[in-house]
């Protein structure tokens, strides 16, 4: 079950990102939502998943490099039988964003979370 939901959230990642790279000194905003699966490390709980959704600033620097910030809202969590962990972030992405061909990028940075 794992492996299909991880293979279907990468599709549609793959998907909603495969439009053009914008022009260059430009500002633009991207809402994006998603998926997020978690647990806890070193215990023996089964993994949540839950829901992400913000809003992120690009700006194309060059062609092929850009900066990215923004706030997104997390929901993290485990379970186990009934008992149900759930945690609510509040994240600060700061990342270089990298296109490597026309339609496919890449990001690297920070992610703060509150």
């Amino acid at each position: 079950m794992f492996k299909k939901i991880a293979f279907i959230t990468l599709f549609i990642c793959f998907y909603c990102n495969s439009y053009a790279q914008q022009e260059t000194k430009t500002l633009s905003f991207e809402p994006h939502i998603g998926i997020s699966i978690s647990n806890l490390t070193n215990a023996n709980l089964d993994a949540k998943t839950g829901f992400v959704a913000g809003m992120n600033l690009q700006y194309q620097l060059t062609k092929n490099f850009g900066f990215v910030t923004g706030l997104e809202y997390s929901n993290y969590g485990a379970k186990d039988g009934d008992a149900n962990l759930t945690l609510g972030y509040i994240d600060l992405p700061i990342l270089g964003k990298y296109y490597i061909y026309k339609g496919l990028s890449t990001y690297a940075g920070l992610q703060f979370g509150y």
